[in-house]
C-alpha cells in the first residue's frame, strides 16, 4: 500500500462482512505489532456498526425530523444501500425524497471528494433522470452519515409497470429505449449508473420513465466500499443479477459505460419476457457470482414465447461476457431497438443463414461437402418443385403474368445452380454454399412477387429442416406464410393453408406446441374451402392429432386420427402418401395404449410400403422402422429390436451424418435398449452422444434433450453413480415442467423414480 490511509480503508474493507469472532481473529493476525492501526480500523467498524444499528432500528420513527433544509414526513423505502425518506422543502417548496446511504464513513478526504462527485451528480438534466438536487452530511451517533436530495417520483418499477399494464412489445421496446437516452445523457458527462436495476427505474403514470440513483453507487464507491449488497443472501443475489460479469469479479477498474450496456440487456431480457437470463435465485453467493461470470445466459425465446432472431442477437450483443463484444454505447443500443420496431437491419446483424450453415459444415464436414453431383441432386428437386409450380400458377391464373413469374423462377434457379467446378478449380461444391446463395436471392429478389417468394421460401424452409438447421427452416417458412398472406382475399383463403401447416411443423419441431396448435387450427379454418378430397385436409388431422400426442393426450390423438385414417382410404385412397402417414402414425399411438399386435400389423405393412416407395435409406423409411422397434420392444422382442435400432443408426449415419439431431435421436434410442437387455455400460456411451449432439444444435428442442438426460439417468443409476443419475433425471423433469403439461404420462414415473434414488 503507498500509505497508511490506503492500509487501513484495506483492513476495513477486508473485516467489515466478517463475524465478531472472525473479526477478531482477523484483526489479531493483521495488525500484530500496530496497536494504533488496529484502533483506527476498529473505530470506522464500531461506527459503521452504530450507524447501521441506527438505521435498522428506528426506520419508523422519522417522521417529523429534519436533516439540513428538508423535514421528514414518512419512510418510503428500505434496503440495502440504506433509507429513502419523503421530506419537505420549504425554498423552493417542493416534496422530495432524501436517500441516507447505510453505513456510509468518511473520513476527511473521502468527504471531498463526495462532495465534488455530488456536484457533478447535480448537473445531469434530462427528463429520464431523477434529479439530485442537493448531496451532503450530517451528524448521527457521531459520524458524519451522507445523504442525497432528489427529486421525488411516484410510480411503478419498470418491469412492473409493463406487466400490469400489459404492454405490447413495441410499447415495450419504446419504453425502453427512453431508458437508454437517460442513461447515454449520463454517460456523456461521464456518469456511470452500476447499479441498474427494475427498483432504480421508475415509470410514472403519465409514462415518463426517471432513472433513480445515478451515479450514487459510484459516488460512495469512491473512497469507502459501499456496494448496493445488503445484508441477506436473497438482497446479494438480486443485486448481483443486474451486475456485469467484471463487477461481480471485483474488476471496478473495468467498470464502464458498457457495465451499464450489460445492465441495460438484463433489464430488456426481464423487461421482455419476466425472469431473469441466469437462473441464480436458489444458488449460494459463490456459485451465483460464478455463473454469471462463466455460464452463458438463457436464451430470450422459450418453447411458451418466441422472439424475432434480431431481438434476440440484440439482447445477447448486450449480455457478452467480454466488455469490448457488447454495444459500445446505451445509444448504440437504443439505435438497434429503433431499427427493430421499424423492420429495418439491425446495427448487430443477426446470425446469417450462412453463419448457421458454416457451423454446420464445420460440425458435419463429412456429410455436407458434396461433389457437384451430390449438389445438383439437391437442388434437381428444387428446379422439379419450382417449374412445376410455375406451370401450376400458369392455369390457375390464365395471365401473362405468370410467364414473367417463371422467367423469375428459371433466373433464380440458374444464379443458385451456378456453383463452381471442382474438376476445374480443385474445390468441392457445398449443398450450404447452394442454400446460402438461394436464400439471399430469395430475401432480396421476390419482395414484390408474393407468389414466387412464397414457393421459393417454402421449399427453402424445407430444404433447412431436412438439415437440421431449424432456425434458418423457421425464418423462411415465416417468410412463406407473410407472402401467402398478400395474396390471400381473406383471413381463411385456402392459399394460406400449405403455409401455415408447414410452419406449425417447424414449432412442433422446436417444442413450442401452443404455437403449433393455434397454427394448426388457423389451417384448419383455411381448409374448408378446400375440396373434400383435398389430401390438406387429412393432413390437418393428421398434425392435430400429433401435438395431442406430444402433450401426452394419446387416447384424445387416437379419437382423432381413427376416423380420419377411414375417411382417407375412402375418399384419397389407401396408396396416397397422406393415407400411409394417418395409418403410421395411429399404429404408433396403439402400442402407447397396449395394443401391440394391431400396432406391429401397421407398422410393418408400413415399413414394406415406405421402403419399396422411398428406399431404405430415406428418414421416412426409418422413422418407421424405429416405431416398429418400439413395438418389437414392448413384445419383449429385444434381439429384433436391436436389429432395426442399429440398422437405422447406420442409416442416418450414413445419409444424414454423425451429427444430425436425428442421429441424436438413434443414439438415444440405442442407448435405451442397450439398458433394457442389461448392458448400461454401453448404453452410457449412446446416450452421451445424444447429448452431445443435441446441445450443439441450433434451434435446441429442450423436450428433446430432457428425453436424453432421462435415459442418461437411467444408466447411471443402475451403474451405482446415483448423484449422477439424480442430477440429470431432476434437470430432466424442470425442462419437461415447463414445456409440457402437468398431466403427461411422462412425469408421473420420472417423479417415482427420482424419488426412490433420492432414498438410497
Amino acid at each position: 500500500m503507498s500509505n497508511r490511509f490506503e492500509r487501513i480503508r484495506a483492513l476495513f474493507d477486508a473485516a467489515e462482512p466478517l463475524g465478531p469472532a472472525d473479526r477478531t481473529a482477523f484483526l489479531d493476525r493483521e495488525c500484530a505489532g500496530d496497536d494504533e492501526l488496529r484502533r483506527e480500523v476498529e473505530s470506522l467498524l464500531d461506527t459503521r456498526d452504530r450507524v447501521d444499528h441506527f438505521l435498522d432500528g428506528n426506520a419508523v420513527g422519522w417522521a417529523g425530523r429534519r436533516i439540513g433544509a428538508y423535514e421528514i414526513e414518512s419512510v418510503i423505502a428500505e434496503g440495502g444501500m440504506g433509507l429513502v425518506l419523503r421530506a419537505r422543502q420549504e425554498n423552493p417548496r417542493r416534496s422530495v425524497a432524501l436517500k441516507i446511504v447505510r453505513g456510509a464513513v468518511f473520513e476527511t478526504k473521502a468527504l471531498q471528494r463526495f462532495e465534488l462527485e455530488a456536484e457533478t451528480l447535480g448537473r445531469l438534466d434530462h427528463p429520464g433522470i431523477a434529479q439530485i438536487f442537493e448531496a451532503g452530511t450530517f451528524e448521527q451517533q457521531g459520524a458524519s452519515q451522507p445523504y442525497f436530495a432528489m427529486e421525488l417520483v411516484e410510480g411503478e418499477s419498470l418491469t412492473r409497470y409493463v406487466e400490469n399494464r400489459r404492454l405490447s412489445l413495441a410499447e415495450r421496446l419504446r419504453l425502453f429505449i427512453a431508458v437508454c437516452g437517460a442513461v447515454h445523457h449520463a454517460h456523456l458527462r461521464g456518469v456511470i449508473h452500476r447499479d441498474l436495476k427494475p427498483s432504480n427505474i421508475l415509470v410514472r403514470e403519465d409514462g415518463q420513465p426517471k432513472v433513480l440513483d445515478f451515479g450514487v453507487a459510484r459516488v460512495t464507491d469512491a473512497e469507502v466500499r459501499l456496494t448496493t449488497i445488503g445484508t441477506s443472501t436473497g438482497q446479494i443475489i438480486g443485486t448481483l443479477a443486474y451486475m456485469s460479469p467484471e463487477q461481480v469479479r471485483g474488476e471496478i477498474e473495468l467498470a464502464d459505460v458498457r457495465s451499464d450496456v450489460y445492465s441495460l440487456g438484463v433489464l430488456l431480457f426481464e423487461t421482455l419476457t419476466g425472469r431473469l437470463p441466469h437462473r441464480i435465485q436458489e444458488l449460494e453467493l459463490v456459485e451465483a457470482a460464478r455463473v454469471l461470470s462463466e455460464d452463458a445466459p438463457d436464451r430470450l425465446s422459450t418453447s411458451e414465447t418466441r422472439f424475432s432472431p434480431d431481438l434476440e442477437t440484440v439482447v445477447e450483443k448486450c449480455l457478452r461476457k467480454e466488455p469490448d463484444r457488447r454495444y459500445e454505447s446505451a445509444a448504440e443500443l437504443a439505435d438497434d431497438l429503433g431499427r427493430f420496431i421499424r423492420d429495418e437491419p439491425i446495427a448487430a446483424r443477426p446470425p446469417s443463414a450462412h453463419y448457421h450453415l458454416r457451423k454446420f459444415v464445420h460440425r458435419n464436414r463429412g456429410a455436407v461437402v458434396a461433389s457437384t453431383a451430390a449438389a445438383v441432386v439437391l437442388v434437381a428437386g428444387l428446379v422439379v418443385s419450382l417449374l412445376g409450380w410455375g406451370q401450376a400458377s400458369r392455369e390457375r391464373s390464365r395471365a401473362t403474368v405468370a410467364a414473367d413469374e417463371a422467367i423469375a423462377i428459371s433466373g433464380f434457379l440458374t444464379e443458385i445452380l451456378s456453383a463452381p467446378d471442382p474438376y476445374y478449380d480443385g474445390s468441392d461444391v457445398r449443398v450450404v454454399d447452394v442454400l446460402d446463395r438461394a436464400a439471399a436471392r430469395a430475401d432480396e429478389e421476390f419482395q414484390d412477387r408474393p407468389e414466387v417468394a412464397t414457393r421459393i421460401h417454402r421449399v427453402l424452409g424445407d430444404t433447412y429442416n431436412g438439415l437440421g438447421i431449424y432456425e434458418a427452416a423457421g425464418h423462411h417458412r415465416r417468410q412463406a406464410l407473410a407472402h401467402a398472406e398478400q395474396l390471400a382475399n381473406h383471413e381463411h383463403d385456402p392459399v394460406l393453408v400449405r403455409p401455415l401447416i408447414m410452419l406449425a411443423r417447424h414449432f412442433i419441431d422446436v417444442g413450442d406446441f401452443d404455437r403449433a396448435d393455434s397454427l394448426i387450427t388457423l389451417a384448419g379454418d383455411a381448409a374448408v374451402y378446400l375440396p373434400a378430397d383435398s389430401p390438406y385436409r387429412f393432413r390437418i388431422e393428421y398434425d392435430r392429432a400429433y401435438v395431442m400426442e406430444l402433450r401426452g393426450d394419446i387416447t384424445g390423438a387416437i379419437d382423432i386420427l381413427e376416423p380420419t385414417f377411414a375417411l382417407a382410404q375412402e375418399r384419397i385412397g389407401p396408396e396416397h402418401e397422406a393415407t400411409i402417414d394417418i395409418e403410421l402414425a395411429l399404429g404408433n399411438l396403439l402400442w402407447q395404449v397396449g395394443e401391440l399386435e394391431r400396432a406391429r400389423d401397421m407398422l410393418e405393412r408400413g415399413s414394406e410400403t415406405m421402403e419399396r416407395k422411398l428406399g431404405p435409406d430415406n428418414p421416412a423409411t426409418y422413422a418407421v422402422l424405429n416405431n416398429l422397434a418400439v413395438v418389437y420392444q414392448r413384445l419383449d422382442d429385444l434381439p429384433r429390436a436391436y436389429e432395426i435400432f442399429e440398422r437405422i443408426l447406420r442409416a442416418k449415419q450414413r445419409t444424414l451424418g454423425p451429427r444430425h439431431p436425428l442421429t441424436a435421436t438413434g443414439h438415444h434410442n440405442l442407448g435405451d435398449l442397450l439398458r433394457r437387455m442389461g448392458d448400461p455400460e454401453s448404453a452410457l456411451a449412446y446416450h452421451e452422444t445424444a447429448l452431445d449432439i443435441a446441445r450443439n444444435q441450433d434451434g435446441v428442442n429442450e423436450s428433446q434433450i430432457a428425453m436424453y438426460r432421462i435415459g442418461l439417468g437411467r444408466s447411471l443409476a443402475l451403474l451405482g453413480r446415483i448423484e449422477d443419475a439424480l442430477a440429470a433425471l431432476e434437470s430432466a423433469l424442470t425442462a419437461l415442467e415447463s414445456s409440457l403439461s402437468p398431466d403427461h404420462p411422462v412425469f408421473e414415473p420420472l417423479k417415482a423414480e427420482i424419488e426412490e434414488l433420492r432414498g438410497r
